[in-house]
C-alpha cells in the first residue's frame, strides 16, 4: 500500500469526521491511535474503516506517534492531528499519490494554514511543515510535545545521535487547514494547559532548553500570561544558534509579545537587528512597523511597512507567516499612517485597494470613512463611497454602519442599524455591535431606546467574554437614566446593572445622589472611596465622550475634584475651545497651569496659525513640566516638538516676508530652496505625533460641530 494516515486522538468526536472525510478518497490506510476517548471518537473512526489503536496516554506525544508507527502497512505516511484537515479537491490528492510513486525523496514539506478567527476570512498563520516521510527509512519522532522527526544514526533504539529529517515542499498543492488555535477552541480543549504541564516537565531535566523555552514561551501565551512568556522567548533567543530552524518564528512571537506589553522600545531594537538577518521575513518588517508607529515615528513605520510589501515577493522562504503580513496588513497600516499624515489621496486610494482585495477587512472601512470625513465630504457622499466598496458582500451593510457611527455620521448610520435590527433577534448581536447600535441612538437623542437596546445584551453568550463592552454599556444605560433626571432602577432582575457587584452598586447610587441632589443614606466612608472616585472619574469621562455635557459639568460640581479631568475630557473628545475657555479662567484665577495645560492652549493657537503665540505656550509648558514630577508620561516631549514645530512654521513665514532674493543660495549645503527644507523638516516633526489624535467623531466637534459645548463659555 502506498500512503498511510496518521493520528493520535482523544475526545475529538466534533472535528475527527471532518478530518478523516478529507483524507478518505486518497488514503490507503487510516491508523487512529486513542488515548482515552469517553466520547464517540473511536466509533467516528471505525465508521472510516480505520484501524484503531487503544494506548495509554503517557504526555509524551512522541512515544505515542512512534507506537502508531510500528503498526504502518504503507511506504509513506501523512501524519494528522483531529483538528486538522486535508483541503483540495480529491484530484490533488490522487496528484499527490502520484508524486509519492516518482519522488526520490523521503520526506515531503507541505503548507499549513492556521485559522485563528471562526471567519474563514480571518486572521491566518501560514507555514510549512514536514507531514509525508517514507516508512522504512527509519525515522522516529523525538520530543514529548511539539515532537521532531528525526533518523538515528544507528537503529532506533541503541543510538543517541540523531539528525533532523527534511524535505522539499510537495509539488502536489496539498494544503492541511487547522482550527485549532483559536482562542475558542484552545479554552474548550483545555490544550495549552497540558501543553504546559508537559513541557514544564521538560524544563525540569533541560532548563536550558531553547527549544523548549520558545515551546513553553507560546503556551503560556496561549494562556495569556504574557509576561512569563516574555521571559521564556528572552532566555530562548540568548540560548539559541543562530541556524535554529525555529529561531526567525522565536524572533516573531517574542516582538509579538513585547508589543502587547507596550514595550515598545525593547521591540524597536529586537527587530532593528532581526530585520537584517531575515530580510525577506515580511512579519519583522510588519511588527518593526507596528513598533515605530506606537512609538509615533510614522515615516520610519511607513518604511517598514514597504519593506514588508517588498519582502513578501520573495517566494519559499519557509517562515510561519501571518497571512497577508507583506500584502493587505501592510497595506492597510500604510494607509493609517497617511491619513494620520493628512495625505489624504494616497490613504484613500490604498484603503480602495485593501477592500478590493479583502472586501470584508473593517479596518478599511473605517479608514475610509475617516478618510472621506477629513477630506470634508457629507456624510450621505461618504456612505455612497462605502457602499460602492461594499459591493454585494452580504456583511456590508453592517461594516457600513460601524464605520458612519465610528466617525459621527449617526443620523445616516442609525436606518442601517435599524435595517440589521429588524432581522436580527438580540442573542445574535456582538456586544461591539450592540454598543454601537446604541451610540448612534444616543447620538440622535433615543436615549431610552439606546439604553432598552444595551440591556439586550444579556440575552447574547459573547457579553460573559466581552467585559470592556460590559462596563460600557453599564456606563451607558446609567448616564442615559441620568441624563433624563432618572434615577436607576436596579432591582429589576431584567437589567443588565443587576451584573454589577453590591459595593459598586452603592457607589452609582452614591454618585447619583450628589449629581441628581437625591436624598439617600450615606455611603460609608471606608473602602468604596476610592472605588467611587474611579467610577466618578469614568462616567464623567463617558459622559463627555456621549456629548451629555449638561450632566458632566453636574457631575464636576458635584466632585471638584474631577474639574480638571474634565477640561482634559473636553479637549480630548474634540471640545477644544469649551477646554481653552475652562484653562484661561483657571489661570485668571490661579496664575498657573500644568505642562499639560500649556501643551493643550499651544496646539490650540498653533491650529488657528497664530504660531508665535503657541510657541510662547509651548515655552511655558516645557518650564513647567521639566519641574513637575507627576505629570503625564510624554507631555514634555510633545511639548518640545510642538515647540519646534512652532518655530519652523514661523521661520517659513519669515522667508514669505523676505522674498525669493531672502534664500541662500551660496550655501552648498542647502542644495534646495530653504524652504523646502523648512517643509521637510515639519513634516518629519508632525509625524512624530506630538498633536493629539482626534477621530472623526472628535474631530467633528473639533472642527466646529460642537454647539452642545456652548453654555460651558458663557459667564455663570
Amino acid at each position: 500500500m502506498l500512503l498511510g494516515v496518521h493520528l493520535i486522538v482523544r475526545n475529538e468526536a466534533d472535528v475527527l469526521e471532518r478530518c478523516l472525510k478529507s483524507v478518505k478518497a486518497f488514503a490507503d490506510e487510516i491508523i487512529v491511535a486513542d488515548t482515552g476517548s469517553s466520547d464517540e471518537t473511536k466509533q467516528i473512526a471505525q465508521s472510516f474503516g480505520a484501524r484503531v489503536l487503544e494506548m495509554e496516554w503517557e504526555d509524551d506525544f512522541a512515544e505515542a506517534r512512534n507506537k502508531v508507527l510500528l503498526n504502518a502497512r504503507t511506504l509513506w505516511v501523512l501524519v494528522l492531528d483531529a483538528d486538522e484537515w486535508v483541503d483540495c479537491p480529491v484530484q490533488i490528492g490522487m496528484q499527490l499519490r502520484e508524486e509519492l510513486k516518482h519522488t526520490p525523496e523521503a520526506a515531503l514539506r507541505v503548507r499549513m494554514e492556521h485559522m485563528l478567527e471562526a471567519d474563514a476570512a480571518g486572521a491566518k498563520i501560514r507555514n510549512e511543515a514536514l507531514r509525508i516521510f517514507r516508512a522504512d527509512r527509519g525515522f522516529a519522532y523525538t520530543g514529548e510535545i511539539h515532537e521532531q522527526l528525526v533518523r538515528f544514526a544507528g537503529n532506533r533504539a541503541g543510538s543517541s545521535r540523531q539528525m533532523d529529517v527534511d524535505g522539499p515542499l510537495s509539488q502536489s498543492g496539498i494544503v492541511i487547514r487547522h482550527d485549532g488555535y483559536m482562542p475558542a477552541v484552545l479554552v474548550r480543549k483545555e490544550k495549552a494547559i497540558r501543553n504546559e504541564r508537559i513541557i514544564a516537565r521538560q524544563l525540569s531535566k533541560r532548563p536550558n532548553d531553547p527549544f523548549c523555552l520558545y515551546n513553553y514561551g507560546v503556551a503560556l501565551c496561549q494562556l495569556g500570561k504574557l509576561g512569563e512568556a516574555c521571559q521564556a522567548f528572552g532566555r530562548s533567543l540568548a540560548a539559541v544558534g543562530v541556524e535554529a530552524p525555529f529561531r526567525p518564528t522565536l524572533v516573531r512571537d517574542y516582538a509579538k509579545v513585547l508589543l502587547a506589553l507596550r514595550r515598545t522600545e525593547q521591540a524597536e531594537v529586537l527587530l532593528e537587528e532581526e530585520t537584517l538577518r531575515y530580510s525577506d521575513y515580511a512579519d519583522l518588517f510588519l511588527l518593526q512597523g507596528d513598533a515605530l508607529r506606537a512609538g509615533c515615528r510614522l515615516h520610519e513605520a511607513a518604511h517598514a511597512y514597504e519593506a514588508a510589501i517588498e519582502a513578501e515577493s520573495v517566494a519559499g522562504n519557509g517562515y510561519l507567516a501571518e497571512a497577508g503580513a507583506g500584502g493587505v496588513l501592510a497595506h492597510i497600516a500604510l494607509a493609517e499612517i497617511w491619513l494620520e499624515l493628512e495625505q489624504l489621496d494616497k490613504a484613500q486610494l490604498m484603503f480602495e485597494q485593501v477592500l478590493l482585495e479583502k472586501p470584508s477587512m473593517e479596518r478599511g472601512y473605517n479608514g475610509l470613512a475617516a478618510c472621506r470625513h477629513a477630506a470634508g465630504k457629507s456624510d450621505s457622499e461618504i456612505q455612497e463611497t462605502l457602499l460602492s466598496a461594499a459591493g454585494k458582500l452580504p456583511e456590508g451593510q453592517l461594516l457600513i454602519a460601524r464605520s458612519l457611527t465610528k466617525i459621527g455620521a449617526f443620523g445616516t448610520a442609525l436606518p442601517l442599524w435599524r435595517i440589521l435590527d429588524s432581522f436580527l433577534d438580540a442573542g445574535e448581536w456582538l456586544p461591539e455591535d450592540v454598543c454601537l447600535y446604541a451610540r448612534a441612538l444616543i447620538g440622535e437623542g433615543h436615549l431610552a431606546e439606546a439604553a432598552a437596546k444595551m440591556n439586550d445584551l444579556q440575552k447574547g453568550s459573547a457579553i460573559e467574554n466581552e467585559s470592556r463592552f460590559m462596563e460600557t454599556a453599564i456606563m451607558d444605560i446609567v448616564l442615559c437614566s441620568w441624563n433624563e433626571g432618572l434615577a436607576l432602577n436596579l432591582k429589576d432582575e431584567g437589567i443588565l446593572l443587576r451584573r454589577l457587584k453590591d459595593d459598586d452598586r452603592l457607589v452609582l447610587r452614591s454618585i447619583e445622589a450628589a449629581v441628581l441632589k437625591f436624598s439617600v443614606q450615606e455611603m460609608p466612608q471606608a473602602s468604596r472611596q476610592e472605588s467611587k472616585a474611579a467610577w466618578s472619574r469614568k462616567l464623567m469621562e463617558r459622559a463627555v465622550a456621549l456629548g451629555m455635557l449638561h450632566l458632566a459639568d453636574q457631575m464636576v460640581q458635584a466632585d471638584e475634584q474631577l474639574d480638571l479631568f474634565f477640561e482634559q475630557a473636553l479637549y480630548d473628545d474634540g471640545y477644544k475651545d469649551a477646554a481653552a475657555d475652562r484653562m484661561l479662567r483657571s489661570y485668571a484665577a490661579t496664575g498657573e497651569l500644568t505642562g499639560g495645560q500649556w501643551l493643550r492652549l499651544g496646539e490650540l493657537l498653533h491650529i488657528k496659525g497664530l504660531y508665535s503665540e503657541a510657541l510662547g505656550m509651548f515655552e511655558r509648558g516645557i518650564a513647567v513640566s521639566e519641574l513637575a514630577e507627576q505629570e503625564p508620561l510624554g507631555t514634555t516631549r510633545r511639548l518640545r516638538l510642538g515647540a519646534a514645530a512652532a518655530s519652523l512654521r514661523l521661520a517659513l513665514e519669515a522667508l514669505k516676508l523676505a522674498g525669493p532674493q531672502g534664500s541662500r543660495v551660496w550655501d552648498g549645503s542647502w542644495a534646495e530652496p530653504d524652504d523646502v527644507k523648512l517643509l521637510a523638516a515639519l513634516q518629519r516633526i508632525d509625524a512624530l505625533g506630538w498633536r493629539t489624535k482626534w477621530n472623526g467623531m472628535q474631530r467633528r466637534r473639533a472642527n466646529g460641530q460642537a454647539a452642545e459645548a456652548n453654555f460651558l463659555m458663557h459667564d455663570r
